[in-house]
């Protein structure tokens, strides 16, 4: 049987060696400015002479060049020296290493000079007979003037048609408006209808649309529980702002959208049903030309 020295026997024995936890912690070592200069700077040696090296293994073979032992630090791994290590290092010669990439000095650009322009030669320009051309305008003047009467004759007579034509036009038509006076139209729409509807679904709002496709211009806004914060109530009062109407359908919202409905400028209505309830609804109102019963807007509303 093998005899242990006692030295090793006594390292053995010590409690340090038997419980790695009551190990003495490793002394974190901070280098100073000018030790930190070295080693990035003989560290970038070491990766323009080997580009392949990576950054921890340069950063390691650095400092056992330029430090004591006593002033090492541990590295691992690539992110130990990326927050104070250069990810890039410039390619320029250095001394010890003569082989490294040297810059490429950038290749003049020739460029030509612009040949001179000649002036064209002037050309000689022949002589007119002034007897010639007095002739020629003495002959043609008499038939423009004559054209020129023509061409105002036949002008004059189609103003005066249109004239009178518009004149009739316009006395017939007071007279029918005299005589329907009494009969209330409503004026123009510059725009389409808008309508916000609050409860349905994808599905519901393609159909509806496609229904009142041309006729009504529509913003949907999904009930809470189905589309999240953006809509419900608080969407409802964000976007219907430029809406003519606001319509709920009663089976699909929650009482966020009553409660809502009483801050309202717009007038609200509460539909019961499906999509085909808000179809018929809708149908009516647009036969009446869009008009509204403002006695049955709720309170807030206008």
């Amino acid at each position: 049987m093998t005899r242990t020295a006692p030295r090793l026997r006594a390292i053995t024995a010590s409690p340090l060696a038997a419980d790695p936890a009551m190990k003495k912690p490793v002394r974190r070592i901070i280098w100073k400015p000018d030790e930190q200069a070295k080693v990035i700077a003989r560290a970038g040696e070491l990766m323009a002479a080997s580009p392949r090296m990576p950054m921890h293994v340069a950063a390691r073979r650095a400092q056992e060049d330029v430090l004591p032992c006593e002033r090492w630090r541990v590295f691992r791994q690539h992110r130990d020296v990326e927050g104070w290590l250069p990810a890039t290092w410039s390619p320029l010669p250095s001394p010890r290493f003569p082989g490294a990439i040297e810059p490429v000095p950038p290749t003049p650009i020739e460029v030509a000079e612009p040949e001179p322009v000649v002036p064209p030669t002037p050309t000689s320009v022949p002589s007119v007979d002034t007897a010639l051309v007095r002739a020629v305008a003495e002959q043609i003047t008499p038939m423009l003037a004559a054209t020129i009467n023509e061409c105002a004759k036949e002008l004059v007579g189609a103003l005066t048609s249109a004239l009178q034509q518009a004149s009739t036009q316009a006395s017939a038509e007071t007279d029918a408006g005299m005589v329907h006076s009494r009969r209330v139209t409503l004026p123009p729409r510059t725009r389409l209808p808008r309508v916000c509807v609050v409860g349905l679904i994808n599905q519901q709002e393609r159909d509806v649309s496609t229904a009142f496709d041309g006729v009504i211009e529509f913003i949907f806004v999904k009930a809470q529980r189905t589309g999240g914060g953006g809509h419900g109530g608080a969407g409802m009062l964000t976007r219907s702002a430029s809406s003519d109407l606001v319509i709920a359908m009663t089976d699909f919202i929650g009482h966020d959208v009553e409660a809502s409905a009483k801050h309202l400028h717009v007038p609200f209505e509460r539909v019961t049903g499906s999509v085909s309830a808000l179809k018929r609804w809708l149908t009516t109102w647009l036969s009446t030309g869009g008009r509204h019963d403002h006695s049955r807007v709720p309170p807030g509303g206008s």
